[in-house]
């Protein structure tokens, strides 16, 4: 194998024996990885660590946080994330997974059944921690959940980069959840000996939903031995930030006092022995490695006392308050819940819409069914939201405790951007007693389909090549379970492709990949070949093996798509003027087991697009298709009218798939095609798509106009713009194009009109039809303008309530302000749009906005608190009852100079980022002096935003010594932060309330103030 970093953790299980390996733990170089990413995290780190020591100084002291501590009662919300239910050779499944994190809760409390068999020596130093580990059973939506979720196959989320992304789209809020992903390869490099890494508390992880533990499934309790699996208990441990007690050897800590140095050889074993100052190491505690080999028994007094500590970390905190414990369903173990198994629902490997799997749903504590047999009835028993149009659940009652929920049907939709996440909510007539006593009564289920299979040209040119000056390169492909592959001139004339254990045809009885030539067929009954260990990886040439020599050809490869075999091929070509070889270009057969011809998609090759699709909407037929080239000019669109030949109608941007074909008549019948083209080359046709627009089909009124004098030049809703010019017969059927609005949304709105020769007095009116019933009524007037020969400026307001897509007409009348929506207009134009209402999507916390000073003649400044995930802050004023953008800022304030002439207004905010926005924060009033600025009493430092929601920004005179810090303590002189990080501090995980805020500098108070949280 081509050398990378292997970080292999514990010890190999060969057999079901355990041989008594020195292998590493990744946990400190993956965090390192972590913390080189995020320049804050060390300094952030470093600043716990001050506050850890002096924490655990006050529990010795027994000051009031030692009680306070040590009561409590730590309940931790756990979520388990399964890829493959086969991992190793050993099963892993729900019950596994229960009595694995029992095991955990044992060794925590001291309930594992060794626990008393501590050497004498170490007796005295054992301590437990009063903390239960509990499988969430309220999932973030809000269903019931058992607190494992089953994935596809899938591994790498031991890597300290490059999953963050796949990470956080599978994770569960890391401030509500203790998420565990349960891997057969940690670090993806088909190494599935590693037992497990974890991260120390880092808030800019749980931000990012990348906060995690990860095991190999292969350790799980009864997959191997009790003392082995034990290594869960480790990996826990790292999460609340306890250390290797071996790190840096006999001259590195652990930063915990009563655990012995070890010299980082692990070579004792279970057998007693001596460190390097010839003290006892403690071969039985969890953080060490000597113990998994059969003697893992105990945490010492500084370990616990640490992860209480860790406890009070802003990245911990959160996770086990009386709130988070009832929204994730784990406070009171009473309450009765719908089990259900099955969460992720996979479409079916035939790829037609249908599901397969079958649900076997119970009830807990003593909760039953209305019923003891028969089915449930939607809308009596149960109600749906979001389940894909044609899919039906079917649940069928087995005993008044149990029930089968299956899926009828196939849904109409079913390519990847059709997934969802849809839910089951059930009615008291389902349950006796009703939905009482249930922790909830709502099952969320989310369905993952398939897009259409094909055979697919890899988009752009790749050029991934070995060379004697280039003799390693790792590349991915872009599909598959596993995509890591390696070019490699392993010695002098040795070319290699490392696969990581995945197959290649090669030649009979050899590791030599076969050459083969364009158009051979790559199937099930080529000669698949897997690579041997290191250094017997796949050759592409040596000394005796010359097929590839100076030559062009295809590399046949075998990959996987959700555990299913699927084929593929590269294209290699020698380096032009050097001894290498480069691949050029691939393709790959999404089907399960369907062959694919070597260079059958060839760059200088089109395919025709494909699943054209067609529908009518507001008099349009609206086409659909998928592009299947990445190297187009474009495309002809073809139409054939009630049976005749077809007829080019456009020729579109390559790129494209969709279009909107507005000529068409009640009762006609129209076929469509449509072919790829590159230069003089042309595709074969698209599937055809057959469309009639029926004869009681409820259109909207026919409008046309003289537009010779004047017509709509322009208009400009939000963001859409739209430059159209005189219309042919004064109409333009603009409903391919689409405006984008939100509801409760102020539109600001330009309308410019043309004029030949000269100007006049036009009135403009806009319809929305809200109500879709193809008609615009005097009630869906959104805008109506009196006469006026200019460009017109105004705005309306979006319901808040609407939703939807509806159909916008907007007339420009010479001389007239009547209603009238249909007919014939003398002079003006019309044109009509498709708008599409989303809901505001305000997932983005309210800013609260005040003023703090800073407050001139010339303007003022406006302050909030920042807001989490938010990435800028629009600030609005209104002088005369309108409000307008005066700036953004990425920061917390934002200057603003005086309005006109104006000296008395107001002001408000707006939380932003890429996908969301919060509500406008409560307007606050301003008034400017006459002259001078507003004075405020001067302080040792400024602390601001105050009252605060999630960060504060503090301000400290240069007077003041470097080494000064800040200090927080709650209502109880408890003190719960230190830090030296002025900017952008963050107290989102304190509990709401009253806290004191120290500036201390050379180990003196130089001023305090009242910080509230809100």
């Amino acid at each position: 194998m081509k050398k990378t970093l292997i970080l292999i953790n514990l010890l190999l299980s060969i057999g079901g024996s355990l041989y008594a390996q020195l292998l590493e733990c990744g946990t400190r170089e993956q965090n390192e990885i972590t913390q080189r990413k995020n320049p804050d995290a060390l300094k952030n780190r470093n600043e716990f660590e001050i506050f850890t020591k002096k924490f655990v100084q006050d529990l010795r002291k027994n000051k009031n946080v030692k009680n306070n501590a040590l009561a409590t009662n730590y309940i931790i919300p756990v979520v388990f994330h399964i890829y493959g239910t086969t991992q190793s050779g050993k099963s892993v499944t729900y019950e596994k997974i229960v009595n694995a994190l029992n095991a955990v809760n044992n060794d925590f409390n001291g309930l594992n059944d060794d626990f008393n068999s501590v050497d004498p020596f170490f007796q005295p130093r054992r301590a437990t921690l009063n903390i239960q580990f509990r499988l969430a059973k309220i999932d973030p939506n809000g269903g019931n959940t058992l607190g494992v979720v089953f994935h596809t196959t899938k591994n790498g989320y031991g890597n300290g980069g490059g999953y963050d992304d796949q990470i956080a789209a599978d994770a569960w809020d890391n401030k509500k959840y203790l998420n565990v992903y349960i891997q057969n390869d940690l670090y993806n490099q088909n190494i599935y000996t590693n037992s497990g890494v974890a991260w120390y508390p880092d808030i800019n992880m749980t931000n990012r939903n990348t906060a995690r533990i990860v095991f190999n499934g292969a350790y799980l309790l009864g997959n191997t031995d009790k003392e082995f699996s034990s290594t869960l208990t480790h990996e826990f441990g790292h999460f609340f930030n306890l250390i290797h007690t071996f790190e840096d050897g006999c001259t590195g800590t652990d930063q915990v006092d009563d655990t012995p140095k070890e010299d980082a050889k692990h070579t004792l074993s279970c057998t007693p022995g001596t460190n390097c100052d010839g003290d006892k190491v403690n071969i039985e505690n969890y953080m060490g490695y000597n113990g998994a080999r059969g003697c893992y028994k105990m945490f010492t007094r500084g370990q616990v006392d640490r992860m209480i500590a860790a406890m009070q970390h802003e990245a911990r905190i959160t996770l086990w308050q009386n709130s988070n414990l009832l929204a994730t369903g784990v406070y009171d173990n009473q309450l009765a819940s719908i089990i259900a198994p099955l969460s992720l629902y996979k479409e079916n490997i035939s790829n037609n819409g249908t599901f397969s799997q079958i649900n076997e749903l119970s009830l807990t504590a003593g909760k039953t069914f209305s019923l003891s047999s028969g089915k449930l009835i939607q809308g009596t028993h149960y109600t749906l939201t979001n389940f894909p149009q044609g899919l039906n659940p079917i649940i069928t009652i087995n005993s008044n405790s149990k029930a089968t929920l299956t899926l009828e049907g196939s849904a109409q939709n079913h390519q990847t951007n059709h997934n969802i996440l849809a839910s089951i909510q059930f009615l008291p007539a389902a349950f006796s007693g009703g939905t009482n006593n249930l922790i909830s009564d709502k099952l969320n289920i989310k369905f993952v389909f398939i897009d259409p299979y094909g055979i697919f040209l890899a988009k752009g040119q790749p050029n991934w090549m070995a060379t004697p000056n280039q003799t390693w390169l790792f590349f991915n492909t872009e599909k598959g379970d596993d995509t890591s592959y390696g070019f490699w001139l392993f010695e002098t004339d040795k070319y290699k492709l490392e696969t990581y254990g995945k197959r290649l045809i090669c030649n009979a009885n050899t590791r030599n990949i076969s050459r083969l030539t364009k158009g051979t067929e790559i199937n099930s009954s080529s000669n698949f070949t897997a690579p041997g260990a290191y250094p017997n990886q796949l050759d592409i040439i040596n000394p005796s093996y010359n097929d590839w020599r100076g030559q062009i050809g295809y590399i046949g490869y075998e990959y996987k798509i959700d555990g299913n075999t699927c084929y593929g091929y590269f294209k290699v070509e020698p380096v032009s003027g050097s001894e290498g070889y480069r691949i050029t270009e691939y393709a790959y057969n999404t089907q399960p087991g369907a062959p694919i011809k070597a260079g059958e998609k060839d760059l200088q090759s089109l395919t025709s697009p494909s699943n054209l699709t067609s529908a009518i909407n507001n008099n349009t037929v609206v086409l659909n298709w998928i592009d299947k080239n990445t190297t187009e000019d474009g495309f002809y669109l073809e139409k054939s009218t009630n049976g005749g030949a077809y007829q080019l109608i456009t020729t579109l941007a390559p790129n494209t798939y969709t279009y909107s074909d507005n000529l068409i008549n009640v009762g006609i019948t129209y076929k469509y095609r449509i072919s790829a083209y590159k230069g003089t080359e042309k595709s074969s046709y698209s599937n055809e798509t057959i469309i009639t627009a029926p004869s009681d089909y409820v259109d909207y009124c026919k409008v046309s106009a003289r537009n010779a004098y004047e017509y709509i030049k322009s208009i400009k809703l939000s963001s859409f713009t739209n430059t159209s010019g005189a219309d042919y017969e004064g109409y333009g059927n603009y409903a391919s194009k689409t405006i984008s609005l939100k509801s409760g949304e102020q539109i600001t709105t330009v309308l410019t009109p043309g004029f030949n020769p000269s100007a006049s007095d036009e009135a403009w009116t806009i319809w929305i039809d809200y109500n879709d019933n193809k008609q615009f009524e005097n009630s869906e007037i959104v805008l109506k303008t009196a006469l006026t020969n200019k460009e017109y400026t105004g705005t309306f307001s979006i319901p808040l309530t609407t939703k939807g897509t509806f159909r916008m007409r907007i007339i420009m009348r010479y001389n007239d302000i009547s209603n009238t929506p249909c007919g014939y207009i003398n002079d003006g134009e019309i044109e009509d749009y498709t708008v599409q209402i989303q809901e505001q999507n305000t997932t983005l916390e309210t800013p609260y906005a005040y003023l703090n000073g800073g407050i001139s003649k010339n303007g003022f400044y406006a302050l909030w608190n920042k807001v989490l995930n938010a990435s800028k802050y629009e600030v609005q004023l209104n002088t005369s009852g309108t409000w307008y953008t005066v700036g953004t800022s990425t920061s917390y304030y934002l200057y603003a100079a005086k309005p006109e002439s104006s000296t008395q207004f107001q002001f408000r905010v707006k939380a932003l980022n890429s996908t969301g926005e919060s509500n406008w924060s409560t307007p606050v009033n301003v008034t400017l002096p006459l002259s001078g600025p507003i004075n405020t009493k001067e302080s040792k430092f400024i602390m601001v935003p105050n009252p605060a929601t999630d960060q504060v920004t503090f301000s400290i005179p240069e007077s003041i010594s470097n080494d000064s810090r800040i200090e927080i303590y709650n209502n109880l002189g408890q003190l719960v932060r230190i830090t030296q990080q002025l900017e952008n501090y963050s107290v989102q995980n304190l509990p709401r309330g009253t806290y004191q805020v120290k500036l201390i500098s050379k180990e003196k108070v130089e001023d305090s103030k009242h910080l509230f949280l809100k």
